[in-house]
């Protein structure tokens, strides 16, 4: 990986609240149902004969217009701080092809009551089956399906996100008989769900269907055995995705209503005081809807855009309740010193080599202006001259380096080094993680360099001027989730700023790059055979035990080694 690469790699992450994942193991659900976000009518009658915009003074207690944006981004954007301490950030986008809008709420499978895992996950899927104000399922999902829309949802570890996309030209079709807007019913998820008793026990049945073919994705098992292996009073070791047996027949088991709990837990984890949303269009749906109107009375189609998208927004989403509820956090890293020192052979599903190390830290997100996590994967990822990758291609065990924190939740977080193997590094992975800590103690005696800070705060500043137009889609959901690590006027830049030069927090993370603070697996098929290790926890895990075995746990002689000749 390049350089510049591995940079835009750390930077795009990062938007989304994530510096570096070599895992990516959200439980996921696709399908299409209704949009979010554009103010559409219910006749193409002139918008002076449907009456005044609302006042929106009484709704928003911060407006941002000053949005750091690249000067090469064609589009315009505003924040918004609602009266319910919703954050929003609307964007006009003159030449974007779709209309998308994100809402993340600060709650994850981290949440999950004990007695319940994959209560998060399975209240995402409940949210899109019906609500008080519209009980009909399937009714927005017909209209996306034809008219170029879709969307997704996702649960992570602290976090839940809902977005969607549909085509601009179709906006002024979506609209109940009343004439409200998808924006409406898409509220509603978060207003007045109804999780109706024929509903739950379906949909459990489809989340354990999805958990069925997850048990089959490398990135899964991978990211379920991190789990598996951490302390298990933590809930980070809970199990996320569930399945009919957690969210059924133990709920029954334990005389618990699933639709009862489901109820509960929005009420306690769902406060638009956690929620973020993101909302963007281009500026000339109106135009194309009153083509005269709007050539007659709009001087400026962006600002236009975006009053309207705040028309549109803020008075159906400040009517979210405030809970006024706390953001979880969790300070105690769910990795200690029984989690590590062990060496994980992993049999994949795929054809795959791979050797990953992974230390303990915490949140990194706090320092976001300084960004310690940028410095240090920039020197171990670099490809030049010198580097440890150049060194290990030079002997031909690995084919490629990358390197990075990855931020877990609010609170904890690893940081990972990745090298991608050759058939001759799989029995080279001791002199490997040699070479590793010998080039990090090279980093610590060097120490801190401002200079080198100072390059990368360059190479930040280019990525971000150049960075790559991403899908509307996903261009809001990154935003939607970053709006909770990050200022409003700072939510698009921080990923890629480090302003302030703090060589102390280098030091810091330096030190925790150590052979007492981290744990090795190696990803091969070459271990095909071995069992599941004795440390796999409960019934939630058993099966992973369909196909051939996933890990085998035993004392590393590579860090024992390391210890001895260090």
């Amino acid at each position: 990986m390049t350089l510049a690469a591995s940079a835009a790699r750390s930077s795009r992450l990062l938007l989304t609240g994530f510096y570096y994942s070599r895992v990516k193991c959200p439980e996921t659900r696709s399908l299409v149902f209704g949009k979010m976000k554009y103010r559409t009518i219910v006749t193409r009658t002139a918008p002076e004969e449907v009456g005044n915009p609302i006042n929106l003074t009484p709704y928003i207690k911060r407006q941002f217009d000053d949005v750091i944006a690249s000067p090469e981004d064609r589009r315009s954007y505003r924040g918004l701080q609602l009266a319910n301490d919703l954050k929003v950030l609307l964007i006009s986008d003159p030449t974007t092809d779709k209309s998308a809008a994100s809402l993340d709420v600060n709650a994850g499978h981290l949440n999950d009551p004990h007695e319940l895992p994959g209560l998060a996950h399975f209240c995402e899927h409940m949210l899109f089956l019906g609500t008080e104000k519209y009980p009909v399922e399937n009714e927005y999902q017909k209209y996306l399906s034809t008219h170029g829309g879709g969307s997704n949802a996702y649960t992570a570890c602290d976090h839940t996100n809902y977005h969607f996309d549909v085509a601009p030209e179709f906006l002024n079709g979506a609209v109940d008989r009343n004439g409200l807007f998808l924006s409406f019913r898409f509220a509603q998820f978060f207003i007045g769900p109804l999780f109706t008793e024929s509903c739950t026990e379906r949909e459990v049945c489809a989340v354990d269907s999805e958990h069925s073919n997850n048990v089959q994705n490398d990135d899964w098992r991978f990211c379920q055995l991190e789990r598996s292996l951490s302390k298990q009073t933590h809930a980070y070791s809970k199990f996320g995705t569930g399945n009919r047996k957690t969210l059924l027949e133990d709920a029954r088991a334990k005389n618990l209503d699933p639709r009862r709990e489901l109820l509960k837990f929005h009420d306690e984890n769902y406060s638009s005081n956690l929620m973020c949303l993101a909302a963007g269009s281009h500026g000339d749906i109106l135009r194309n809807i009153y083509p005269t109107y709007m050539s007659r009375h709009i001087r400026d189609i962006r600002k236009e855009s975006l009053d309207e998208l705040a028309q549109m927004v803020v008075p159906i989403f400040a009517k979210i309740p405030n809970k006024n509820l706390t953001a979880p956090e969790w300070p105690e890293h769910p990795y200690g010193s029984e989690q590590l020192g062990h060496r994980i052979d992993v049999v994949p599903v795929k054809d795959l080599r791979s050797l990953h190390a992974y230390f303990p830290i915490p949140d990194l997100h706090p320092h976001y202006k300084s960004n310690p996590g940028h410095y240090v994967s920039h020197l171990l990822g670099h490809e030049g001259e010198g580097s440890l990758l150049s060194e290990l291609k030079r002997k031909g065990w690995v084919n490629g380096l990358s390197a990075g924190p990855q931020i877990s939740a609010k609170g904890f977080g690893f940081f990972n080094v990745d090298f991608e193997l050759s058939e001759e590094g799989l029995d080279h992975v001791d002199d490997i993680v040699h070479l590793m800590f010998k080039y990090i103690q090279m980093m610590k005696v060097g120490g801190p360099q401002e200079w080198i800070h100072r390059e990368v705060e360059s190479l930040g500043k280019i990525q971000f001027r150049f960075q790559d137009k991403n899908r509307p889609q996903n261009y809001v959901t990154a935003i939607s989730t970053a709006l909770h690590y990050y200022p409003l006027k700072e939510v698009l830049y921080a990923p890629y700023m480090m302003p302030d030069y703090k060589p102390e927090l280098i030091a810091k993370l330096l030190n925790m790059l150590t052979i007492d603070n981290v744990g090795i697996s190696v990803i091969s098929q070459k271990f095909k055979g071995k069992s599941l290790s004795s440390l796999m926890p409960y019934s939630a895990y058993d099966d992973l035990r369909g196909g051939e075995g996933l890990a085998d746990i035993f004392p590393p002689p590579a860090i024992k080694l390391l210890r001895t000749t260090h």
